[in-house]
C-alpha cells in the first residue's frame, strides 16, 4: 500500500478504515490529519504528520491485534478517552486480571463539539462509549475508567448522581 498521491486515492484508502475501525483504538485522532486532507477546496499537500498518521493507519490496519469475544459472565470495563478531535471508546473483559479489549469505538468531533471545553469532550466521550455499546452494558454492572478527575467524581458508586445529570442521561 503506496502513499495517496491526490485526494481520490486518499478517499480510497480512507473507505476501507471503517471496516477495521472496531479493531483500531483512537481511529479518529489518528486518520483526522488525513481527513483534513479531504476538505473541500483544500489543496492536497503531504506533510510529514500526515505521513506519520499514514504509516500508523497502515500499521494498525495490519496489526495482528487480538480481541476477546464478548462473555456476559466476565467482568466488563468500558474505557473512554476524548482528545481535541474526535472521541473514543474501549470495551474490556478483565481475564485473569488483565484487560482484554472485546471492540474499540470512536468517532470524530463536529466543528461545535471541537469547542467544547476538555470536561464536556470527556462527558460526549462517555456517553458515544455507553451508547455505542449499549447492547453490552445495558442492565449489568460495569467499570467505568476515565483519566477526568471531576467526571470521575460525578460516577463514583459512592456517590449519587446529581438529579439533572441523571435526567439528562436518560434522554
Amino acid at each position: 500500500m503506496q502513499q495517496p498521491r491526490n485526494a481520490q486515492e486518499l478517499g480510497q484508502f480512507l473507505g476501507m478504515v471503517p471496516y477495521y475501525s472496531r479493531f483500531i483504538p483512537d481511529v479518529s485522532t489518528i486518520t483526522y490529519p488525513l481527513r483534513k486532507l479531504l476538505r473541500k477546496y483544500q489543496k492536497f499537500y503531504w506533510t510529514k504528520e500526515r505521513e506519520k498518521a499514514f504509516l500508523k493507519l497502515k500499521e494498525e490496519i495490519s496489526s495482528n491485534r487480538v480481541l476477546v469475544p464478548f462473555d456476559p459472565e466476565l467482568p466488563v470495563t468500558l474505557a473512554t478517552d476524548a482528545s481535541p478531535v474526535g472521541v473514543a471508546a474501549v470495551l474490556s473483559h478483565i481475564v485473569n486480571n488483565v484487560e482484554k479489549p472485546v471492540a474499540f469505538a470512536s468517532r470524530s468531533l463536529t466543528e461545535a463539539e471541537r469547542n467544547y471545553s476538555q470536561l464536556y469532550r470527556e462527558a460526549l466521550a462517555i456517553i458515544f462509549g455507553a451508547s455505542h455499546f449499549i447492547n453490552y452494558i445495558y442492565g449489568r454492572h460495569f467499570v467505568l475508567i476515565t483519566d477526568n478527575q471531576p467526571l470521575f467524581r460525578i460516577f463514583h458508586p459512592k456517590t449519587d448522581l446529581p438529579k439533572m445529570i441523571f435526567v439528562r442521561l436518560l434522554h
